[in-house]
């Protein structure tokens, strides 16, 4: 870059940025009641039910847990840890510990790398800091931040073959809303329009919205023309904009079950948590007289004290459903679940998503960074080498020669493909991006398909009727609360730690209603450097 172009870049910036000197650092939303204590007494036994074993489940039993609780965790699967669960899959001679896809820890994922610290697991986990995307319409980008707020952004920008000044002189307006982000205002101000509503509205230049902005709507399992915009400002806020490291990740090296879920399993059960795997929760039972939860209508005789529905959006409207029309004799169920059934049939479920896990005989001799989004490329989203990541991975393809890959397909809407056609589907965009696993004819040897179809679209308007994880309680039952990725919460969150932090929430619930110190939680900053 010529020094009449690094002049311009410095001084728009300075000009536009400098008076805000970043986003701030995360704060700490404190207990309401910090002088109660911390444990249940001596002798005081109280009973939880927690129905769902993904993360946000396995959040709220560990912190109840370690308070005294008597934790119950009721699993439909014959697994814990939702998407970040493990399973043996047996191929090709050998068994490998696969989980549901690769998942990345962001630099915000506060409370989600604090259950990574209370579990010992941190060594387990491996610094991802630069950004590799592949477009159709633009050069390749590998995108990093470093260095101080603004100045961490004038280095994208004259590293990038797509950017220039004049790209980011026409972005000052829609560089405002992110500037001047408010948590406690966006939802109101921009939930109405689509993301292409916005961009509009704001004369977003094409190459800044491809480059920058869709990528990350793509890889967050929504459809773009649907996604609302003020989503999109708390994204990029979260992954982005609100502090110099936001977009820093870091990756596990070994497979989830050994990182993560079997650490985690481990510590309830040496607290006493008890797991029952393989139980579909149908319905809740309820007390007629007060209108609380008392337990599930398979097992009416074990009664809890507390519940909480830790399950993915399909899983929650269903159970909801069954339970209002079993409680149709107790009106003051009834009466609350219809409150809560209503506001979630406002709510619409994304599209389906499918991951494909790909055993190749030969390795790709051209060097490509392990991961790689492919925002312009659908169905495709991203391509992992996880060869180049995990352990058990990097074994096998050191002993075959082989190479195993992961595509992630989010918002699929090629219909009802059966696994052993799905490469047939994809190979043609991928032959586009890899050209030598078509060139030197790569062969097949194994592989493994998940699907999933259980994830809320945060579509435009459907803010307003997104839950907290309070929801119920204030709408008539005083023991239920919520926890899960597609819920509302007070601060920036996205994706699993979402999941982690409304499973704190609830946990915080329980202990408030039992006279108990909360836990603390880690938050990112809600406003933008514009407003410190």
């Amino acid at each position: 870059m010529g020094l009449w172009r690094y002049a311009i870049v410095t001084l728009l910036a300075a000009l536009l940025m400098y008076p805000f000197l970043g986003g701030g650092p995360p704060r700490t939303i404190h207990p309401v009641n910090p002088d109660a204590p911390l444990r249940l007494p001596d002798g005081v036994t109280k009973k939880v039910l927690v129905i769902g074993g993904g993360v946000s489940g396995l959040t709220t039993a560990l912190k109840l847990a370690e308070r005294g609780f008597d934790v119950t965790i009721k699993e439909k699967e014959l697994y814990i840890g939702g998407r970040f669960g493990t399973q043996t899959f047996r191929a090709l001679g050998e068994e490998f510990h696969v989980s549901h896809g690769f998942h990345a820890w962001f630099h915000n994922y506060h409370n989600f790398k604090g259950i990574l610290k209370s579990l010992d697991v941190e060594k387990y986990y491996s610094p991802w800091t630069d950004n590799h995307m592949a477009f159709r319409d633009y050069e390749w980008e590998n995108t990093y931040s470093s260095g101080p707020w603004p100045f961490n952004l004038i280095a994208i920008i004259m590293r990038s073959p797509n950017l220039n000044p004049w790209t980011a002189m026409k972005a000052w307006r829609v560089s405002l809303d992110f500037i001047y982000y408010n948590h406690d205002t966006v939802y109101d101000v921009y939930d109405n329009l689509t993301y292409d509503e916005w961009a509009s509205s704001c004369g977003v230049v094409s190459e800044f919205g491809d480059i920058w902005l869709k990528p990350g709507i793509s890889a967050s399992f929504n459809n773009i023309s649907l996604f609302s915009a003020a989503e999109l400002l708390m994204y990029s806020h979260f992954f982005f904009i609100s502090s110099p490291e936001a977009e820093h990740r870091m990756h596990s090296v070994v497979d989830l079950g050994t990182s993560l879920i079997n650490p985690w399993a481990e510590k309830l059960k040496k607290l006493g948590v008890k797991i029952e795997l393989g139980k579909a929760m149908t319905a809740l039972q309820f007390d007629a007289q007060s209108g609380r939860v008392t337990g599930e209508v398979a097992t009416p005789a074990v009664k809890y004290d507390h519940a909480v529905l830790a399950v993915d959006f399909r899983s929650t409207k269903k159970i909801i459903s069954q339970s209002q029309k079993l409680s149709r004799d107790n009106q003051r169920a009834a009466a609350a679940l219809s409150r809560i059934g209503g506001m979630l049939d406002h709510l619409p479920m994304a599209q389906p998503y499918k991951i494909m896990k790909i055993w190749f005989d030969k390795n790709l001799k051209e060097k490509h960074h392990p991961i790689l989004q492919t925002p312009q490329h659908h169905p495709l989203n991203v391509i992992i080498q996880l060869h180049q990541i995990e352990e058990q991975y990097r074994i096998w393809s050191e002993q075959s020669g082989g190479s195993v890959m992961e595509f992630h397909m989010y918002s699929w809407n090629l219909g009802d493909i059966a696994d052993d056609k799905l490469w047939k589907t994809i190979s043609p965009t991928v032959y586009e991006i890899y050209p030598e696993i078509s060139d030197r004819k790569f062969q097949i040897l194994t592989f493994h398909v998940a699907t999933g179809n259980d994830v809320a679209s945060f579509d435009r308007g459907t803010a307003k009727y997104r839950p907290h994880s309070g929801f119920p309680q204030k709408h008539g039952i005083p023991n239920l609360n919520l926890a899960s990725d597609w819920l509302q919460t007070d601060y920036p969150s996205a994706l699993s730690e979402r999941s982690i932090s409304t499973g704190i929430e609830a946990a915080n619930q329980i202990l408030l209603a039992e006279g108990l110190r909360q836990e603390p939680l880690v938050v990112t900053t809600s406003y933008g450097p514009g407003l410190i």
